[in-house]
């Protein structure tokens, strides 16, 4: 069994579960933001990755609601 624990350095940011093996996690803002993942095992081996984010959802298009003729 392992001990995880998620981390952003976006202090606003929401992460629906910091110690679930997979999250999901809403940022403010993704501008020089990382994330990082802990994991612990039984025998108090940790290991620490730390990633910087890139481009999320920038590219998304804005919908626009047409009134049908």
């Amino acid at each position: 069994a392992c001990v995880y624990l998620w981390e952003t350095s976006d202090a606003f940011a929401t992460i629906s579960s910091t110690t679930a093996a997979t999250t999901s996690i809403i940022f403010y803002t993704a501008t020089s933001t990382t994330v990082s993942l802990s994991i612990t095992d039984a025998d108090n081996y940790m290991c620490k990755a730390t990633l910087p984010l890139k481009k999320i959802n920038y590219d998304l298009p804005v919908w626009h609601e047409v009134k049908a003729r």
